[in-house]
């Protein structure tokens, strides 16, 4: 990507003299055909990973692809072509003369420059002409690498600028972003509630804070409702009825309290799948050195080589799948809010999940015999 940055730089910037891509167009053509080829493997491999999305995502996404692919070709093979008749002069002036003769003749170099839409040529055109592309390229890099780095720092302070101003307005309340006032009314009762509740426990504990008075300061936050409310709704209709909250309560481990139920399905439950997909990326890590290493041991069996070539492919798109976790784990900010007595019983409750969930999949896999016809079979 920096290759093509920098002879994209190069040629808008520093080569926009006509005359100049006038001599360099068949450098540039080769330069771009080498970068079509690389997209062009890459290309394949994103197709490879379009097959686990949506059929529709997928079919949009490689319309897309094939599109850029078409027009970088349109390109290409119009990239030192002469298009009106004032450069098939100039063509023919090159061809008759010979390339080297007209760009080192001044008379005939401003006449071909004059024909392509240029004018006079000065010292530093003719410098750009004399310097090889590839030379150009490498000189040019570190002005675009400094170009890049400013660029990047621009984006960087407005994002940061920008995700500062959204946290701190996420982190304002529970109800100040909601639009609907009778849900706004809903959550700030509820952390009203809580607050006065956590708050009469203390009094009548001579001050000792209530044992779950840690989860007010992740579920009274707008940030986290979107997936509370996610946890509820169970038909994702977007509309949360009587019988889905009763039904999600009583779902509720018979130990935690509601509060704490609220904060685990905030971001306990996420931090639990993250733990997870990270188990599952190392198994697959694990399988991929091995069939390197069976690879290897039968680097002569062409229809074996093929079999774990199509399986570790396989293995790859899974990897990319489960990418999302290193991500999100990047960005969370939700340790922060917590304390430390509340991240240490936040995490006996992913725990606690975690097995429970095991036992449940492990009496069912037992009674199946561990053969699954069905991803349904599963709870």
């Amino acid at each position: 990507m920096e290759e093509f940055g920098d002879l994209a730089d190069l040629y808008y910037n520093k080569c926009k003299q006509p005359v100049v891509r006038f001599f360099k167009s068949g450098d540039f053509k080769l330069k771009m055909h080498m970068f079509n080829d690389q997209f062009t493997k890459y290309r394949h491999q994103l197709q490879d990973i379009l097959l686990t999305r949506s059929e529709v995502r997928s079919k949009e996404m490689s319309e897309k692809i094939d599109r850029i692919k078409e027009n970088t070709e349109t390109i290409i093979a119009r990239l030192g072509q002469p298009s009106t008749d004032q450069e098939k002069k100039a063509v023919a002036i090159v061809q008759e003369c010979g390339r080297e003769l007209v760009l080192h003749d001044k008379a005939k170099l401003e006449e071909v420059s004059m024909l392509v839409g240029g004018g006079r040529v000065t010292g530093n055109t003719q410098a750009l002409l004399d310097t090889g592309l590839d030379e150009l390229l490498v000189s040019n890099m570190q002005q675009f690498h400094w170009k890049l780095e400013s660029s990047m720092s621009q984006m960087n302070d407005t994002l940061n600028k920008a995700k500062e101003a959204i946290l701190k307005k996420l982190d304002s309340g529970p109800y100040e972003l909601i639009e609907d006032p009778d849900v706004k009314a809903v959550w700030k009762e509820l952390s009203n509630h809580y607050e006065e509740k956590f708050r009469n426990e203390a009094s009548k504990a001579d001050g000792s804070p209530p044992k779950d008075q840690w989860t007010l300061s992740i579920f009274s936050k707008v940030m986290y409702h979107p997936a509370i409310g996610d946890a509820i709704d169970e038909d994702g209709s977007g509309f949360i009825s009587l019988y889905e909250v009763n039904s999600w309560l009583s779902a509720r481990p018979p130990t935690w309290s509601v509060p704490e139920w609220l904060v685990y399905w905030a971001i306990g439950w996420k931090l639990g799948n993250i733990k997870y997909t990270n188990m599952i990326l190392e198994q697959l890590d694990e399988i991929s050195e091995m069939c390197e290493v069976y690879a290897e041991k039968h680097v002569k069996e062409e229809n074996f080589k093929h079999h774990i070539g199509v399986y570790t492919q396989k293995i790859k798109i899974m990897k990319s799948i489960a990418s999302w976790a290193a991500t999100v784990q990047a960005d969370d900010s939700a340790a922060q809010d917590l304390t430390h007595e509340g991240e240490t019983r936040l995490q006996e409750m992913i725990d606690q999940s975690a097995k429970e969930q095991a036992n449940m999949i492990s009496e069912r896999l037992e009674i199946l015999k561990y053969v699954l016809d069905d991803p349904a079979d599963l709870p």
